[in-house]
């Protein structure tokens, strides 16, 4: 796993890679401020005080609050600028590192799109059922940041992989290397999560993240069709 990192860390300054880097990042960029320019006047529009100086204060935390739901929910929006760039980040990674792989089974871009757009839903909406507990656990940090990396390291693990194996495997063939190395993906999630949960950082992580993952599933299969 530290190898396949490195390997998308290290495959930054390639050109093909870094132009794919700059797309995602302004697309990131302008999610992310929309996320919280959004999470923003809903709370800006949700008057809590009677008297004028408090709510000014809640409004000042407030602030803080949409930056930290804004970082929570990111590493699962940010799926629908994935689904845009998939085979460019793919594309890029396998002409470096794997230049003898056939074609891949292509997807046409609505059916990426839907698979983002649900892939973004499952992990926000599992974040926000997850909320309470987060609250519950706020001054107990092991225990949230416990919950938060576990309940999102599985998400990212399983749904990233999804991205990276369709385009080379049948469902039968995913499920069953989902089943079989399910704890390293998983760990992979987490990884992928704490990249992603880094301010200002996670803005150039996605791309990161996709090439991580892909690593990973090349390794697998070559086990799978070694052993």
């Amino acid at each position: 796993m530290p190898a396949a990192l490195i390997k998308a860390f290290a495959q930054l300054p390639d050109p093909r890679f870094r132009a794919v880097v700059w797309r995602a990042l302004i697309a990131s960029v302008v999610l992310f401020a929309a996320m919280f320019a959004l999470i923003w006047w809903g709370l800006d529009a949700t008057r809590l005080m009677e008297l004028d100086w408090l709510e000014t204060v809640a409004d000042v935390a407030g602030l803080g609050l949409a930056f930290i739901l804004g970082l929570m929910l990111f590493p699962g929006a940010v799926f629908m600028v994935i689904a845009f760039m998939l085979e460019d980040i793919a594309g890029a990674v396998e002409a470096r590192h794997y230049p003898g792989l056939a074609a891949p089974l292509r997807q046409p871009i609505g059916v990426a799109l839907r698979s983002g757009l649900r892939l973004a839903a499952m992990v926000i909406g599992f974040n926000m059922l997850a909320l309470p507990v987060y609250v519950v656990l706020f001054w107990l940090p092991p225990l949230n940041l416990f919950v938060f990396y576990g309940l999102n390291g599985y998400l990212l693990g399983r749904e990233y992989f999804e991205l990276v194996a369709f385009r080379r495997l049948g469902a039968a063939d995913v499920a069953a290397m989902w089943r079989a190395s399910r704890g390293r993906l998983w760990m992979a999630g987490v990884v992928s999560t704490g990249l992603l949960s880094i301010p200002l950082v996670s803005w150039l992580m996605p791309v990161v993240a996709v090439a991580f993952t892909l690593h990973i599933f090349e390794d697998l299969r070559r086990r799978a069709e070694t052993s």
